[in-house]
């Protein structure tokens, strides 16, 4: 299996520890699938996020999930988010897993 950006527009750069951390976390589930790793938004200022997004408080990142089925993509939602714990939340959007750090 293999970790990368989904292409050149994407950016890591500036994310809190907490979510370099997070994503190793998250690479070990997809792995743990059988896919790549892929992160398809990061802390990029081009990428189109909600306004009070924590993508842009460097607390969050995207990553592809159509690379499994649908019922293993909430399995490794769920996975994710009890390897990550409570200072995390992980949704499962339309196109990927949406990561963030947010402590309770």
């Amino acid at each position: 299996m293999k970790t990368y950006l989904k292409d050149d527009t994407v950016s890591i750069q500036g994310l809190v520890p907490e979510m370099i951390l997070g994503m190793m976390d998250v690479r070990d589930v997809l792995y743990f699938f059988g896919v790549d790793f892929v992160i398809t938004s990061g802390s990029e200022a081009s990428a189109r996020h909600m306004s009070e997004s924590k993508h842009y408080s460097y607390e969050a990142i995207d990553c592809r999930s159509r690379d499994l089925p649908f019922d293993e993509q909430r399995q490794a939602r769920d996975l994710m988010a009890m390897k990550l714990g409570w200072d995390f939340d992980v949704v499962l959007e339309k196109d990927h897993f949406h990561v963030e750090h947010d402590p309770k």
